[in-house]
């Protein structure tokens, strides 16, 4: 028995199983069909009222590539026949039964032959099983239907995982730390700690006036980057016309005092 794990198809993958399903299927009837028509071929996501899988008679196939069960009620495959045989609608009999049989196991070939299987396929029943009825076990349905004759197929996690592969993810290589953080631009402040004056001292300033702190003019400025604050201190000087600052010492409680 295999083992049942946790996961459900995204969305893209329901789709990619969606359109790989419709492709075989158009071929099959263009195949088999004599009066083929690409109208009267529709593939679809399941819906509830399409059946259950759960709850229907299931005939399929069961292997190491995974499970394909088709919902067939007794006269599915008879209907299906009769209209390949072109019979009046309610003609059927043995033989339109036994090609419409046929016919649905060729189907179910040619969609485990893109799944990798290349042993000879044959139909059975199957037992009812919530790999292929619970979503969350990674199952999937689509309604098939052509010319008015419908039916669903379901396939397990591991058909599922042959047919639309999931995407493998690509390793996330991990860049030194100077190549990552290199280009990000941060704003750098020279900040000059002018000192006290009193008040009266800047009562009534008005343009030219020279204010006169209590710092040295040779007192380092504090480097600051970004919010994070002062990292370190240095003293201010000139790169040809633009401003510039040498670095002196790292940031310390005492080096602004």
């Amino acid at each position: 028995m295999t083992e049942l794990r946790f996961g459900w198809l995204s969305e893209s993958r329901r789709a990619a199983l969606r359109s790989l399903i419709a492709s075989e299927v158009l071929q099959w009837s263009r195949d088999w069909c004599i009066g083929h028509s690409v109208a009267q071929v529709d593939v679809r996501a399941a819906d509830s009222s399409d059946g259950d899988v759960s709850k229907e008679c299931l005939r399929g196939f069961d292997g190491v590539a995974g499970t394909l069960a088709f919902l067939l009620d007794s006269g599915t495959e008879a209907s299906w026949g009769a209209h390949l045989a072109a019979l009046p609608p309610g003609d059927v009999s043995v033989l339109a039964a036994s090609l419409g049989a046929e016919s649905v196991q060729d189907l179910a070939v040619r969609l485990l032959r893109r799944a990798g299987v290349r042993d000879p396929v044959e139909l059975t029943d199957l037992t009812r099983d919530r790999a292929l009825s619970a979503e969350c076990f990674g199952a999937y349905a689509a309604t098939i239907e052509v010319s008015d004759v419908a039916w669903n197929v379901a396939l397990d996690r591991r058909l599922a995982d042959r047919l639309a592969p999931p995407e493998s993810s690509k390793p996330v290589l991990l860049a030194a730390r100077d190549a990552a953080v290199g280009n990000t631009a941060v704003s750098v402040s020279a900040v000059m700690s002018f000192g006290t004056v009193s008040l009266a001292a800047i009562t009534g300033l008005r343009v030219g006036e020279i204010l006169v702190g209590d710092r040295e003019l040779h007192q380092p400025v504090e480097v600051r980057v970004g919010t994070r604050g002062a990292i370190a201190i240095g003293s201010l000087k000139q790169q040809a016309k633009k401003r510039a600052v040498t670095l002196t010492g790292p940031h310390t409680k005492e080096s602004h005092l």
